[in-house]
């Protein structure tokens, strides 16, 4: 998150007249670090411990990147598999894509499914069916 932070603070602090120098050791946006997911998203798992502020000021943070750094960004589908050794049941995860759906209020990117085993399968042919349950599925 510090690439993230430090680029959104000389991009504010430029825009309110500043003089700003971001260096950075290659191409922009190109040295996270490796463990990173390079993934903007809203903070499902803040969800579970009730952050929903801190969810909702994710998601709003991922909207002003998709609008305002298009050329940096795009949204993408997440699915998430369940299976019957889940730690969280179809129904739970769904809700909680809903609830992150709605916390997103205007700047939704999109529908909240569920995808049952058959059709999960036919989706996406390279994800084990073994004890596969189905998928929730989010932008």
């Amino acid at each position: 998150m510090e690439v993230l932070s430090g680029l959104l603070i000389s991009w504010r602090l430029s825009s309110l007249g500043f003089d700003v120098y971001l260096y950075d050791a290659g191409k922009v946006l190109q040295q996270t670090s490796s463990t990173s997911s390079k993934l903007l998203h809203g903070g499902m798992r803040y969800l579970e411990h009730g952050h929903l502020r801190l969810v909702r000021e994710f998601l709003l943070d991922k909207f002003w990147w998709l609008k305002n750094v298009s050329q940096h960004s795009r949204p993408i589908e997440i699915s998430m598999p369940v299976y019957n050794d889940s730690p969280r049941s179809l129904l739970t995860l769904f809700a909680g894509a809903l609830l992150y759906r709605i916390l997103s209020g205007r700047y939704s990117l999109g529908p909240t499914r569920w995808r049952g085993k058959r059709k999960r399968q036919e989706d996406h042919r390279e994800i084990s069916d073994v004890g596969l349950r189905g998928s929730v599925i989010f932008l």
